[in-house]
């Protein structure tokens, strides 16, 4: 098992820990949500980020502490307060929806470490090269894709709240852990389907 596995799984147990992704923790966190809270949030993030630019929010901004803060480092902004990330997200569904006919946004992977108090969630944009013709259906077109992947690490109060958003740029090994985490998953899966057949027998 690779050190990200045993970090996955919470066996390291150390008083402090920097992530590879560069999240850090230590002890001085007193509020962390359980890992049910994550899975939860994860959940909610799987069914709503695919639709983030075609309709509203959804259950999303419930997930939201009311002073969230939002910070893009990609764009170098800044937001603080569930009400104006609202706003900047309509901004932002409004100007995708003017610059490209197609939209696609995506979920890459995911992953987080027991005893953390983050999930990282990995996506991929992709937009298609308009012009104005781009737009009617008749006229000749040459699609022409554009995409672009980032992380968003989301930091989870203890009652389950989102309080803080830092997307950023994927790295290596924010690729190596979520595939870590999805062979995990698939083997946790696994193990858990023999275990129910061998009770039946």
């Amino acid at each position: 098992m690779s050190l990200i596995s045993r970090r996955i799984l919470g066996f390291v147990r150390s008083g402090h820990l920097t992530s590879l992704s560069g999240i850090s923790t230590s002890k001085t966190i007193i509020e962390k949500p359980t890992k049910e809270t994550l899975f939860r949030i994860e959940w909610i993030f799987d069914d709503q980020l695919p639709r983030l630019f075609k309709t509203g929010s959804g259950t999303l901004f419930n997930s939201f502490s009311r002073d969230v803060e939002y910070e893009d480092k990609l764009a170098g902004k800044r937001v603080v307060g569930r009400d104006n990330l609202a706003s900047k997200l309509a901004q932002a569904r409004f100007y995708y929806r003017f610059v490209s006919p197609f939209v696609k946004l995506e979920k890459v992977g995911s992953y987080f470490y027991e005893n953390e108090n983050a999930l990282t969630f990995l996506w991929k944009l992709t937009t298609m090269e308009s012009s104005f013709l781009s737009w009617f259906p008749f006229a000749p077109r040459k699609q022409t894709l554009r995409t672009q992947e980032g992380v968003l690490d989301i930091y989870i109060s203890e009652n389950g709240l989102i309080t803080r958003m830092v997307n950023r740029k994927m790295t290596c090994a924010d690729k190596t852990a979520a595939i870590e985490m999805k062979n995990l998953m698939a083997d946790a899966e696994e193990t858990r389907n023999l275990s129910i057949k061998s009770n039946r027998i």
